[in-house]
């Protein structure tokens, strides 16, 4: 190893390398560089505060750089994850918390013609005949299932009994939890019916029923996955959300303690912080088609996800605290309707 040399005596040695080893020495560069670290650091006792913004800025620049270069890799030009090949085995069944609508019903769509066998859960009485048709073109040979069950119930492990009997007998290779209540008022006007049945709804359901299908997740000799749709809102609160918010912020955090507990093991999770999705796709908006597509893209490929650029910039945009707050604005000024604001905070915020 070289010792240590001082700035003026790294020219000198570069220059007396040259001489001995007739090297040019623009093409080393090397009495260059020094010169230029010489000027840096004259520069630099010079104009202190001038040099330091400077570095400050330059390294920023490379930081930001680097976040761009990142997302435009994850978002644009990863391959997007093969979910047959990964997760599919024969008679394996996906199982969807969510009525056969929406989103829910997209996940069904992409995953039916990915191989598996569906099974929804949600509040409906049945599954609509022209929903079941769709699917069935998708694949023919898929098998649907659909339980029903009311998450917004007083929370009692009975309730889940007659849930576990009908996953029993079956091999589940990927659990999407996408089930929610989204009840907006202000806390202080919430009664406690309405409390509880966001809290049953939106945070004790994916709970327990992750807890019942974990156990065949892990005897898999394959791999299974668990996807949890949880909202970019997290990251950007809104007002007369809090119950809601509140909930989808526990769904982000009991994802990542899963990632963690279940490292090295079979099983991937992903959680998504779903930004807009409705069935124009206009704005911030993704469909229910792109987005479940998006989402399943990145399963086995990362662990959280926006499922798209789209979803990304909204919630990393300058402008979203204002438009949060201005919600705020028009939801005051109707506080006391509260049927009305329900329905405005649905119409200006469409979360999954």
């Amino acid at each position: 190893s070289r010792r240590r040399h001082t700035r003026s005596s790294l020219v000198s040695w570069a220059r007396r390398c040259v001489q001995e080893t007739g090297i040019n020495a623009e093409y080393m560069g090397i009495c260059q560089m020094a010169e230029i670290i010489k000027d840096i650091k004259a520069a630099f006792q010079e104009h202190p505060y001038i040099v330091s913004c400077a570095a400050v800025g330059a390294l920023t620049l490379v930081c930001d750089l680097g976040v761009f270069l990142r997302k435009t890799w994850k978002y644009f030009l990863q391959p997007r994850a093969n979910i047959a090949e990964k997760y599919m085995s024969p008679n394996a069944w996906a199982v969807i918390t969510c009525s056969c609508k929406g989103l829910g019903f997209e996940y069904g769509l992409e995953l039916a013609e990915a191989g598996f066998n569906i099974c929804f859960i949600g509040q409906e009485e049945k599954i609509d005949e022209n929903h079941l048709k769709s699917i069935n073109q998708r694949n023919s040979k898929a098998q649907i299932a659909y339980h029903r069950m009311d998450f917004s119930a007083t929370f009692k492990e009975s309730n889940y009994d007659s849930l576990k009997l009908a996953l029993g007998d079956k091999e589940i290779a990927i659990l999407v939890n996408i089930e929610e209540d989204r009840y907006a008022s202000a806390l202080e006007e919430s009664s406690f019916d309405a409390v509880m049945k966001s809290i049953n709804t939106n945070m004790n359901s994916i709970t327990y029923v992750t807890r019942i299908v974990l156990p065949s997740l892990l005897r898999r000799k394959q791999r299974g996955a668990i996807i949890t749709v949880s909202t970019s809102m997290v990251h950007k609160p809104i007002p007369y959300c809090s119950l809601y918010l509140g909930a989808k912020a526990y769904s982000k955090a009991l994802m990542s303690c899963l990632e963690l507990e279940l490292a090295g093991k079979n099983v991937d999770t992903l959680c998504v912080f779903a930004g807009p999705i409705g069935d124009n796709g206009k704005g911030w908006e993704m469909t229910p088609s792109v987005a479940a597509k998006s989402h399943l893209g990145f399963l086995g490929k990362q662990t959280t996800t926006y499922g798209g650029f789209k979803h990304y910039f909204y919630a990393h945009s300058p402008w979203c605290p204002s438009y949060n707050r201005q919600i705020g604005e028009e939801m005051r000024k109707m506080s006391s309707n509260k049927k009305q604001r329900l329905i405005t905070i649905c119409l200006l915020y469409t979360s999954p």
